[in-house]
């Protein structure tokens, strides 16, 4: 992630799924949740002998070509997924697959930004136009006139008139 979740101080934590009324009975061991902190690594010392540091150094868009030669010169893994790396980014049609994949999750979260932002302005005009409409059948139950609750509630003399039909 690339940003602190966790209230605790590493930057790598596990998880795994235990009985919630006996903490001791573990569920299965080939499922652990693993959250990997990038800000908590970036604060803390680089340790190029654990693999796990290697991998967030490889992985880290800030890491430099003289950290990247340092990486594939020390790690076999490292040098292996660099050069598959370079090989799909030579070659024009996996390179416009990833690009279309990237715009293609782009518009995704484009379109639910502005569909959520739509949805919570309708729904907070549904529900203005809703609490007026209370508020009129309040008043029209109290024998207000049709003219006073449209001018007081800002709903126009013809909804109000039809609040007013009995059902």
């Amino acid at each position: 992630m690339d940003y602190s979740f966790l209230p605790l101080e590493h930057f790598h934590h596990s998880f795994q799924l235990y009985a919630d009324n006996a903490r001791q009975y573990r569920l299965t061991d080939l499922i652990a949740l693993h959250f990997i902190e990038c800000p908590k690594f970036r604060a803390g010392p680089y340790r190029p002998d654990d693999p796990l540091h290697r991998w967030l150094r490889f992985l880290d868009e800030r890491t430099t070509a003289d950290q990247l030669e340092e990486l594939i010169e020390m790690d076999p893994t490292i040098r292996h997924a660099e050069e598959r790396l370079a090989h799909l980014s030579e070659d024009d049609m996996t390179r416009m697959l990833y690009e279309a994949r990237e715009k293609a999750q782009r518009d995704r979260i484009s379109f639910l930004k502005d569909a959520w932002e739509e949805g919570r302005e309708t729904g907070w005009e549904s529900g203005q136009e809703s609490a007026k409409a209370e508020i009129a059948l309040h008043m029209l139950q109290e024998g207000m006139d049709l003219r006073t609750i449209a001018r007081l509630t800002g709903l126009s003399p013809q909804r109000v008139r039809q609040l007013a039909e009995p059902k």
